[in-house]
């Protein structure tokens, strides 16, 4: 059985006219990094609600299917991140590490659990030195390293996110999407809702792409990029991928397959360099 298991998962919003995910199978194995991605509307967000546990029991809806998370009778508490990290705070607390501490008092954790925890993480995620700062005060990629962080010191072995990264610009996606990476070389679970690849390909094991609610694809990043259906889709297909397709229909790119990043893309060009 995998980590994850989905069968049949279809779910309806309530008042919905047509369900938001339709007879959905997905697997995913422990420790793997999946991403999710489809056009607005194709059930990304649906599908990390479920998977981390929301679904039905805070947004209510009709759900039918099985989903299995977890392997034996050990139960796995998924952890989940919001998008905007400012919604992911109590606002009961008037410092990052007072933030970072409120989900384990919830659990019952002791004291100087907490604390070598909050130090750990803080550490991991680079965010130490800020712990008595008011976390209504912190600039965006602060603000998402604090979130991500309070869900770590819970220690899950299962995190999903729903695109982590939509709120920063180029610069602090790239460092908030390999931060995440380092999370899941620790051994945790990823499954992760995004509209777009960038900074992700050298980062994803599997790729799952929905449409109207439906699994239309999946495998890995180079397997599910360099398809020609990707378009149809509304899945942002890399920009050196498109250049090389275009080339190789002039005869210019010489390569077995399409490249997703520019990774030792020079090879497959007549010419050896893209100039």
């Amino acid at each position: 059985m995998a980590f994850v298991d989905i069968e049949n998962l279809s779910y309806t919003y309530p008042l919905g006219d047509a369900p938001a995910l339709d007879a959905v199978d997905l697997r995913i194995e422990p420790g793997e990094f999946t991403v999710i991605m489809g056009c607005d509307g194709a059930g990304r967000s649906t599908l990390c609600r479920v998977v981390a546990g929301l679904i039905p029991r805070v947004f209510g809806g009709e759900l039918t299917g099985r989903v299995t998370i977890g392997k034996g009778p050990d139960r796995v508490r998924p952890g989940f991140v919001f998008d905007n990290p400012f919604n992911q705070f109590s606002g009961a607390k008037f410092t990052v590490a007072e933030e970072l501490a409120f989900g384990m008092e919830n659990l019952g954790i002791d004291r100087q659990t907490m604390e070598t925890r909050i130090e750990e993480v803080m550490a991991l995620v680079e965010i130490k030195g800020i712990e008595d700062r008011d976390p209504s005060t912190l600039s965006g990629g602060q603000a998402q390293r604090v979130a991500l962080a309070s869900i770590l010191v819970m220690e899950p072995e299962l995190l999903v996110l729903d695109e982590p990264a939509s709120q920063l610009d180029p610069v602090g996606a790239r460092e908030i999407l390999k931060l995440i990476k380092k999370v899941n070389l620790r051994g945790v679970t990823i499954v992760m809702a995004v509209q777009t690849m960038a900074h992700l390909t050298n980062l994803a094991d599997t790729i799952v792409v929905l449409d109207q609610g439906k699994v239309v694809d999946t495998g890995s990043p180079r397997s599910v990029l360099t398809s020609r259906a990707m378009g149809d889709y509304g899945v942002e297909v890399p920009r050196v991928t498109t250049i090389a397709r275009q080339a190789r229909t002039m005869g210019l790119f010489h390569g077995d397959t399409l490249p997703i990043s520019l990774d030792g893309v020079e090879k497959g060009f007549s010419n050896g360099s893209l100039g």
